[in-house]
């Protein structure tokens, strides 16, 4: 009786995630978010497609965030790159679910010009994530996320460009200028500031100073609109020796 109960109570919060997730009220926060080792310690939500520098990639991590862990064992999760199912190690965390698969060889993984990595749950109503990993010529990560009307929002960072360089162990501010394109309603965040559009000028250009705390090792530009389109940059921080 009280395992019918325990499965009941499961089921019913998997269903209201589901629902929530449906009508986009969850938007910020998708069940299973993915990070990849040796390119920045940035999660990635489900949906994205992300473009990445020709660095070593050491492996790939993927979490089931709560609620959704409380409902769901380890043990469920199924995990898939590309035609394979590799055998990843599970960990439990303070935030849900983590699947680890690591490279075996010097050269990382992920070293194809394209690779899907894919991942669901067990169960008559499962949950899935996927993202879609490019390469390309740039030194920094970008996820696009399109949504309901599949426009996707374009950042165009003129500075900092790629690298923020900053001097050793004190907080710096960083100019951030430049324009995002896409709809009326985008939201631009940089770190945990909002940027304003410049009115002065047409369409969504910025112009603004931003403080840099010191242990700060990559800092994401974000923007997002109501529709649930977003684009997120992911730049890193070096900072001088001296």
């Amino acid at each position: 009786m009280r395992f019918r109960l325990r499965m009941t109570l499961a089921l019913l919060g998997l269903r209201m995630t589901l629902a929530l997730l449906a009508g986009g009220a969850l938007h910020a926060a998708e069940p299973f978010s993915l990070q990849l080792t040796g390119l920045g310690g940035y999660w990635f939500p489900s949906g994205a497609v992300i473009r990445v520098p020709n660095d070593i990639c050491g492996g790939v991590q993927v979490r089931l965030g709560l609620p959704n862990a409380n409902y769901v064992d380890a043990s469920d999760l199924k995990l898939k790159l590309d035609r394979a199912y590799p055998l990843p190690r599970r960990l439990k965390s303070s935030e849900g679910h983590i699947l680890v698969v690591k490279a075996r060889e010097p050269v990382g993984l992920l070293t194809a010009v394209e690779h899907r990595i894919e991942v669901e749950t067990t169960g008559p109503e499962p949950l899935r994530g996927q993202w879609t990993i490019l390469h390309w010529d740039l030194g920094y990560m970008q996820a696009v996320i399109a949504g309901q009307d599949g426009a996707p929002i374009q950042i165009n960072l003129a500075q900092p460009n790629g690298v923020i360089l900053l001097p050793a162990k004190s907080e710096s501010t960083v100019r951030f200028r430049g324009e995002v394109l896409g709809g009326d309603s985008i939201k631009l965040i940089a770190g945990q500031t909002r940027i304003s559009r410049d009115p002065s000028q047409p369409g969504f250009h910025f112009d603004r100073q931003i403080a840099i705390p010191p242990e700060t090792a990559e800092f994401a530009v974000r923007a997002e609109d109501e529709f649930g389109n977003s684009t997120t940059i992911v730049l890193r921080v070096v900072r001088s020796p001296n």
